[in-house]
Parts: structure tokens; C-alpha cells; sequence
């Protein structure tokens, strides 16, 4: 398995769901945006307090950073998720994805 490049493919999805750019990210760890670059490119290894860092500033477990998943209906729905959300006043917006990630939070503790 290439873990290498799946941390940094599930960094950077979950920073893109997040709205953050890579420099937002390397503030909130106090990590450079150079390493936040070549970990979501998979050129640089990744140490456990740097991922624990990265994990804590996007909100999620350690685990959803390594695991190796096939996002391809995900990454085919999203384009259409994001224009529905889009045409919705920022406040409905907002709303609808607190409650898109307490779902996902309190479906996480099922997989427990």
C-alpha cells in the first residue's frame, strides 16, 4: 500500500472540503506550506505529531487521513453538491454542513 500518497490525497480533500487554502492550513499547525505542498503531493514523509497537528486543524481522526478509500462517487457528486449549495443563501449554507458533519460524526462512532 502506498500510504505516502494516500495521506496526502485525504489531507487535501478534507482541506478542500474545509474551504482552506494551504497556506490557512500551515498556519493552524504552524507547519510550512512547502511541507503541507509535498505531503498532499506525496513527495515527503509525514511524521505522527505533524499528521496529529494536520488531523486537529481539519477536524478529523487520524484514521480518516490514512485510510485508503474509492472516492469516485464522492468526487463525481461533489461538483453538483457544491453548485445546489451554492445557490443557497449563506446562512442555509452554513446550516447544512454543521449538520452534514455531526451526521458524519455520529456516523463515524458506528464504525467503532
Amino acid at each position: 500500500m502506498d500510504y505516502i500518497n494516500t495521506i496526502g490525497e485525504n489531507i487535501r480533500h478534507f482541506r478542500r472540503i474545509r474551504d482552506l487554502t494551504q497556506e490557512n492550513l500551515a498556519e493552524e499547525t504552524g507547519l510550512s506550506v512547502n511541507f503541507i505542498s509535498s505531503v498532499e503531493r506525496g513527495t515527503r514523509n509525514i511524521s505522527v505529531n505533524n499528521l496529529i497537528a494536520i488531523s486537529t486543524a481539519l477536524d478529523v481522526n487520524i484514521s480518516q487521513l490514512v485510510a485508503q478509500h474509492n472516492n469516485n462517487q464522492i468526487n463525481q457528486f461533489l461538483p453538483t453538491l457544491i453548485d445546489e449549495l451554492n445557490k443557497l443563501p449563506i446562512d442555509t449554507q452554513d446550516a447544512l454542513i454543521q449538520n452534514f458533519i455531526q451526521i458524519t460524526r455520529i456516523a463515524s462512532n458506528y464504525d467503532k
